[in-house]
């Protein structure tokens, strides 16, 4: 849920944008700078970014004028993380460790200040989530994993407290409507107030803007929710913290994903099927004007809960089967089992769902590779991986799908890549089938196409370089001299051990002179 922002609205014009005195002025003035940055933002980043930092200095100079005025606090805490992942604003700042911390602390201090505003709540546990994920990239921290737990944990108790607190809102707005109107009572005013001069028409009048609780607040906040307990789950897979006992942890995870999953969502799911439709709401047949010439129509709430909901449904059933698998809870046929069930999805699936799947299915197959040394698993892996390239070219060539958050065409390029040098090493088993072995070649040749296609295709400065360092390792292993050198060589070399570690390449490929490689 994209987390609120809070401001009075003028119903006047401010005369005090440039020297402001009190709360409300020091509000307006940084909101003008944010909206001066949003305009900016499509065509210069940096420009935008500059209003943004001025926007801050205000809110800075606010709160210390006002320390305890929350709407400050709040505001303030909001930019921090907006600008942090904002797919424009966010490669201008580098690492985001420490403004993430940063915004923490202040999402902190607005909490402090209002500790029942489930806006805050919410807000506090998404930065909480986004540094634990950060952390979990990251080896500057020798405790990294610890911390990462340690804010997940906080993240969904933070989760949990903001849905109790929406849940009651939504009761009592529900609550106020369904009350029969009043008849309006006229006020009785004296003389002396009706002979009083009328304030000048300058003068400002505030009204806070608080968006009410909605059947789509609730669901969005239960996705978090689940979001959060996945990343949590891969967590306690890969750095177990001290005292661990894995069954006892994932039957508390499992019992509390199973409840959101099997009563909360269904409950709001059914709440936000009798919102109406955008087709019921547009009832001016007047045609609308649009600078970017798009057609598009808006996207059906039901279906956007509906999407959403289940994207985060099967990642963390999915996440869970993963954990229970590699903490020998349960064995291979009954991991695949579950990942059947979980992704029986229609022949339209979203391109979302359909990547989310190929991401789960390349987990299996990693999973069963490093527990499980026998033909009959390499088998398995191996029907997994011709699976994950199935979905994959199936989102690629989604066309008209509606989905509400598509995945970037470089980023199904890029996993195609994986899965088929995964594939190959497959194909490459002194075991494996004479056909398999003579298709190790075209693997190869067909994971630098699709490598190649990402790097053209990423818009992320990182993904680019990453894919163009993929293609440059697979063009290497096919002898392809030609092809240019990546102008970043550690970074290259930093890639090739990478996939080296995940078993995309054989360690042979390791070195410096010239090398023969199997194809």
């Amino acid at each position: 849920m994209a987390p609120s922002k809070r401001f009075p609205k003028s119903k006047g014009r401010s005369k005090a944008l440039t020297n402001p005195q009190t709360s409300n002025e020091y509000l307006e003035a940084a909101d003008e700078l944010e909206r001066g940055g949003g305009k900016w933002k499509p065509g210069d980043a940096t420009k935008a970014m500059r209003f943004y930092e001025k926007a801050l200095a205000v809110y800075n100079e606010g709160l210390e004028k006002f320390p305890k005025d929350f709407d400050l606090a709040y505001n303030k805490a909001h930019l921090q993380y907006f600008v942090l992942t904002d797919a424009k604003l966010s490669p201008l700042i580098g690492s985001l460790l420490e403004p993430l911390q940063e915004a923490l602390d202040s999402h902190r201090y607005a909490m402090r200040l209002d500790e029942t505003n489930a806006d805050i709540l919410f807000n506090t546990a998404q930065v909480l989530t986004s540094l634990a994920e950060e952390l979990g990239q990251t080896e500057e921290f020798d405790n990294s994993s610890g911390l990462a737990i340690k804010f997940l944990q906080e993240a969904i108790e933070l989760f949990e407290s903001c849905s109790t607190r929406q849940e009651m809102e939504f009761e009592e707005q529900r609550g106020t409507q369904q009350r029969p109107e009043q008849p309006e009572q006229q006020p009785s005013t004296d003389l002396d107030e009706s002979m009083a001069e009328p304030e000048a028409d300058d003068t400002d009048e505030w009204a806070l803007i608080t968006e009410p609780i909605t059947a789509l607040t609730l669901l969005e906040t239960a996705s978090a929710t689940l979001s959060a307990l996945t990343s949590l789950l891969s967590l306690y897979v890969t750095s177990p913290p001290p005292s661990f006992h894995a069954s006892s942890a994932l039957a508390a995870l499992s019992s509390f994903g199973t409840k959101i999953i099997e009563e909360k969502l269904p409950t709001y799911l059914k709440l936000v099927s009798s919102l109406p439709s955008p087709a019921q709401l547009a009832t001016d047949p007047s045609p609308i004007l649009s600078l970017s010439g798009s057609t598009a129509q808006p996207i059906d709430p039901l279906v956007a809960a509906s999407q959403e909901a289940t994207l985060a449904t099967a990642l963390f059933r999915a996440a869970l089967a993963d954990a229970e698998y590699r903490l020998a809870l349960i064995d291979a046929p009954a991991y695949a089992a579950r990942l059947a069930t979980v992704f029986a999805s229609p022949a339209n699936a979203p391109p979302s769902l359909l990547l989310a799947h190929a991401d789960t299915l390349a987990d299996f197959s990693s999973a069963l590779r490093e527990r499980d040394d026998s033909d009959e698993a390499a088998q398995l892996a191996w029907s997994s991986l011709e699976r994950a390239d199935e979905c994959l070219a199936q989102a690629a060539n989604a066309g008209s799908v509606v989905d509400v958050s598509p995945p970037a065409p470089a980023r199904v390029y890029m996993l195609r890549g994986d899965i088929t040098l995964a594939r190959r090493m497959l194909a490459l088993r002194d075991s494996a089938a004479a056909v398999l072995r003579n298709s190790a070649g075209t693997l190869l040749g067909n994971a630098g196409v699709y490598y190649r296609g990402a790097g053209k295709l990423a818009e992320e400065t990182e993904m680019r370089q990453e894919a163009e360092c993929k293609a440059w390792v697979v063009a290497t292993m096919l002898g392809q001299g030609d092809v240019p050198v990546p102008s970043d060589l550690d970074m290259a070399m930093g890639v090739m051990e990478d996939m080296i570690d995940e078993e995309l390449i054989e360690e042979s490929v390791r070195g410096t002179g010239p090398i023969e490689f199997e194809l």
